[in-house]
């Protein structure tokens, strides 16, 4: 179920190509050869490895564009879950006490999670089961 698929890297563009080999030869981005090879890189260099810009800026919609619609419905689930406690404890702690800047970093902090997750999730996306419904594997734990 979990099995690699043979993958011709030839029909991936270069710049996944590039993504999917560094994948390929350091793992998840949890794991500690990803972290080691990582540091070895410059600060363009790890943005490069570690985030999309894309992801950030359109969220789950990008993820529907890449074909991963179960980890966008994901995704849009988590944010509507987490918006809709938010406001739940903004109303019960007598509307409207949760600082203003709460309400402006959740946002953000949903976005650094989908820019975050984009690449490595398209990487298992297309070299393993795509059946999976989680966003976040290899993410935060190897």
């Amino acid at each position: 179920m979990d099995q690699v698929r043979s993958v011709d890297y030839a029909g991936v563009k270069p710049r996944w190509r590039q993504r999917f080999e560094f994948f390929d030869a350091h793992g998840a981005p949890a794991g500690r050869p990803f972290q080691q090879a990582l540091r070895q890189k410059s600060f363009k260099e790890r943005a490069f490895w570690n985030w999309n810009v894309l992801a950030f800026i359109f969220g789950p919609f990008y993820f529907l564009t890449l074909g991963m619609w179960r980890k966008a419905l994901t995704l849009l689930a988590l944010s509507a879950t987490v918006v809709t406690l938010l406001a739940m404890v903004d109303f019960a702690i007598r509307f409207g006490n949760i600082p203003e800047f709460i309400w402006r970093a959740v946002p953000f902090a949903l976005a650094g999670l989908y820019g975050a997750s984009a690449d490595y999730a398209y990487y298992l996306h297309t070299t393993r089961n795509p059946q999976s419904w989680n966003p976040f594997e290899g993410i935060f734990r190897a």
